[in-house]
């Protein structure tokens, strides 16, 4: 049989070569379409390693936090997590590759602008991304060890091209000063920006951490590694940083989800981490936010935490943590705001609160605002304000005074507002610097003796409700929290900061490299992708081989008929035909496996070339900016399934391209035909009446 079989495929060499090739084309372009889909993903994956190196997650702040103070965990403690993380490892050999554990570095990322002087162009950066001197990114880019002198300043290609920087000359970097009150708000800071000229020692290039970015861009984004100390010292913000990397030893393998969990768990920040404020005062705490407001999110989880917990409930016996009080009672809410006048009296605290149970269109003073404008119970009082949202705005409304209360407890109490810089932390009203309009011709000699024995105690009361309806705005709408303790005095150890949900307050862990790596994958898989842009060509190659094996079972059929003649079973010679097929598949197949390869290839080029702006590449731009970041990945599970397909499509087109032969009459496959010609009923051939 398999005699047979060579023979008959030799004899039909040039057909069947003509098959084989058919067959070559649709396995080549199909296994070419996954090997470009491999390529993409593997390189997808490989820029995650190579912009990410050894960072795993990352601790993001939306304030800056002391390291110092517990903003994350002290080197011993930390020995004594890395090797609790490396507990989760499954095998010896896994603990083996990771022995040296996991470690944070404190960094410092912002947004920046930089211009280059020399050619008075000015670009927008995505980010300064400041590295402390131990920073070990990957130890094989060439000049980052240089990092360790912790004195020089580096910028990447990126960016030296955008702004056209070369080594040596110096950039004139502007970022805004840290501020915890958002500057859209009324209170917040619109023109705290900061200018320095830095030296750039060298230009690296856009790979390891050149290519450094939180963005899942292809494109390398203008980066500056300026040392941190240098820019601790231009904030002004002590050792703080709002950002913490956990480097992992083997950045080829994310952390596992308990992984991270320890060390989240193991992550104790304190209440100034959190931007809160937690003072104690003649039996009573305040809990207040250095942004000033607390959104409603917030205000929820304070509220449960401190109302929910029974006295005694003791979870940190540490005094290294303020721990807010015992609960067992609801705290009071409270919404401080700034009074453009009272009557006559000027740049007035105001304090929204439900203590003193007023209506809407009440209003409460404290004694010394009622004799410094000689008003009773009955009066009425205008009060003007600026608008939450635009300082340029004002608004006033008219209250009926409801209560006057004494200079002292609510009515005399400058623990309810929140620290406003230039404003309330300031000693005299003479040394303010506020963030609002503020007209100094107006403060009266009473006024700053006010501000000396009450500082900034809120002289005139409205009910929650009220106040937040008018002073509230969309960053919230609850100032500062009081609660009463006289009867369960405080203690520490009651509840941690780490016991309140830290995403609510600005801190967020971020699985960088693991989102990174699930990005690279897609959410439509590329190879599937790319084979539906070279579904055309595969279905055309595999009609050409249909074709062509039909033409070859054609050019058969005065020898299967001769087959048939000589006592051959129909089925003995759809086998053969079989054979011959699945043979011609298999050579087809292997060599377009191969071909494959080069297609692919072919493919990579031109998406890195030709056809750039498809992955984002801009075609002949002389920039390296954009890196093409696309390499040709092989794999031998696409490459057998490329072989598989093609030899089950190529059997497939043979098994229906010699279907019914055998059925046809052996006088019309002695003749070279392989169809009978169907013929219209009442009709004769020519030559039935001779």
């Amino acid at each position: 049989m398999f005699s047979l079989l060579f023979r008959s495929l030799w004899y039909d060499r040039w057909i069947n070569t003509a098959v084989v090739f058919g067959v070559v084309c649709a396995t080549a372009v199909l296994t070419g379409a996954l090997l470009v889909g491999d390529s993409m993903r593997g390189s997808l994956r490989a820029l995650t390693f190579d912009r990410l190196g050894n960072i795993d997650t990352i601790l993001f702040a939306s304030q800056f936090i002391n390291p110092e103070s517990g903003g994350h965990m002290p080197p011993g403690r930390w020995q004594a997590l890395a090797e609790q993380i490396l507990n989760h490892r499954s095998s010896m050999e896994e603990r083996a590759e990771t022995n040296e554990g996991t470690k944070p570095e404190d960094v410092i990322p912002l947004p920046a602008a930089v211009e280059c002087n020399k050619v008075k162009r000015t670009m927008m950066s995505e980010g300064v991304i400041l590295l402390p001197a131990a920073v070990e990114y990957d130890g094989k880019i060439s000049g980052v060890q240089l990092l360790g002198r912790g004195t020089e300043c580096f910028a990447n290609q990126a960016l030296a091209d955008r702004i056209g920087l070369h080594a040596g000359e110096t950039v004139s970097l502007r970022l805004m000063s840290p501020q915890s009150i958002p500057p859209e708000s009324s209170l917040g800071r619109k023109d705290q920006l900061i200018r320095t000229r830095i030296p750039i020692m060298q230009i690296i290039p856009n790979r390891g951490i050149g290519r450094f970015s939180l963005k899942m861009d292809q494109q390398a984004e203008p980066l500056l590694i300026v040392p941190i100390v240098q820019m601790q010292r231009l904030l002004g913000i002590g050792e703080k940083v709002n950002a913490v990397f956990y480097m992992s030893a083997t950045p080829e393998k994310p952390l596992l989800a308990a992984q991270r969990e320890t060390i989240e768990k193991a992550f104790n920040p304190t209440f100034e981490d959190l931007g809160l404020s937690v003072e104690s005062h003649n039996g009573k705490w305040y809990i207040k936010s250095a942004r000033m407001l607390f959104n409603d999110e917030q205000v929820a989880a304070i509220t449960k935490e401190v109302g929910n917990r029974p006295p005694g409930d003791s979870r940190l016996e540490s005094a290294e943590y303020r721990t807010l009080p015992p609960g067992g009672r609801q705290p009071t809410l409270g919404l401080l705001y700034l009074a453009i006048s009272i009557n006559e009296t000027p740049y007035s605290t105001i304090y929204a609160c439900d203590e003193l149970e007023l209506q809407s269109d009440e209003i409460a003073l404290n004694r010394w605002t009622a004799d410094d404008l000689d008003v009773e119970i009955g009066d009425d009082i205008e009060l003007t304000w600026f608008d939450p949202d635009d300082v340029s705005v004002t608004h006033t409304k008219t209250f009926t005074l409801a209560t006057i209360l004494p200079m002292e407890g609510l009515g005399a109490d400058p623990h309810l507002v929140p620290t406003v810089e230039g404003f309330t932390d300031e000693v005299s009203i003479a040394d303010w610097d506020p963030p609002f309009p503020f007209d100094a011709k107006k403060i009266r000699k009473k006024d700053e003796d006010y501000w000396d024995e009450y500082r900034a105690a809120p002289k005139a009361f409205v009910s929650l409700a009220t106040g937040q309806e008018l002073f509230g705005s969309r960053f919230g709408r609850v100032t500062t929290f009081v609660v009463d303790t006289s009867e369960n005095p405080p203690q520490r150890g009651e509840m941690a900061p780490a016991d309140l949900p830290l995403s609510l307050f600005g801190l967020n862990f971020v699985p960088v490299k693991e989102q990174g790596l699930t990005a690279s994958s897609g959410t439509t898989p590329f190879s599937v992708l790319f084979l539906a842009f070279s579904f055309f060509i595969i279905a055309s190659a595999l009609m050409l081989v249909m074709m062509l094996f039909r033409l070859s079972v054609e050019m058969k059929a005065k020898r299967i008929g001769i087959q048939l003649a000589v006592g051959w079973s129909a089925a003995l010679v759809t086998k053969t035909l079989l054979l011959e097929g699945f043979f011609i598949s298999l050579i087809g197949s292997l060599f377009g496996a191969i071909l494959g390869i080069g297609y692919a290839w072919l493919m990579v080029y031109g998406l890195t070339t030709w056809w750039g702006d498809a992955i984002g590449i801009s075609v002949g731009c002389q920039s390296n900016t954009v890196v093409p970041f696309l390499t040709l990945h092989i794999t031998l599970v696409s490459l057998a399934i490329g072989f598989c397909s093609g030899v089950v499509l190529s059997v497939l087109t043979t098994v229906w391209s010699v279907r019914g032969i055998t059925k046809v009459p052996l006088r019309v496959l002695l003749h070279g035909v392989v169809e009978r010609r169907q013929q219209k009923p009442g009709t004769r051939r020519s030559g039935d009446s001779l």
